[in-house]
């Protein structure tokens, strides 16, 4: 029994260190994950952001209705890079949280949009929600991306 009871905190140790590799690999894999979308929305890559996409993913933009479905954001998206180029884009996170197969990053944006129209850069600030779901294959894939802006931006 002694004996057994020495082993016990080996086997604590290891438990608690798989544990937080696990955690640092889905912290790491769930950065590179917002990075890639952030280069493809700073760039206008809307199918490079679609693809990073859950297929019953849900975007909520400001002053418009909840598009379901990666076909109504790849046609939102599209709309957007039609209107739109992004000449700066800064984002702060605030809280990148993870629990079990779902997580979500809380962010302060700052960015300005020109419209291609012609006109001067619209700056803005705000914040945004982005949930995350793992996949069966372990892989992260955005869920849920809700935006919006302070003020009267």
């Amino acid at each position: 029994m002694i004996n057994r009871m020495k082993k016990l905190p080996c086997i604590i140790l290891l438990t608690c260190c798989a544990a937080v590799s696990v955690r640092n690999s889905d912290v790491a894999a769930l950065n590179d994950l917002q990075h890639r979308a952030d280069e493809s929305v700073k760039s206008g890559n809307n199918e490079g952001y679609v693809a990073l996409l859950t297929d019953d993913a849900v975007l909520m933009p400001p002053n418009g209705p909840a598009l379901v479905g990666k076909e109504k954001i790849r046609i939102w998206g599209q709309r957007f890079s039609e209107e739109f180029t992004i000449d700066s884009y800064e984002s702060a996170d605030q809280e990148l949280i993870i629990a079990g197969d779902w997580a979500f990053r809380r962010s302060n944006i700052r960015w300005a949009v020109r419209p291609k129209a012609g006109g001067n850069a619209i700056p803005s600030e705000g914040k945004y929600i982005i949930i995350y779901r793992r996949q069966p294959n372990g892989s992260w894939k955005i869920a849920r991306d809700i935006f919006n802006f302070n003020g009267s931006n």
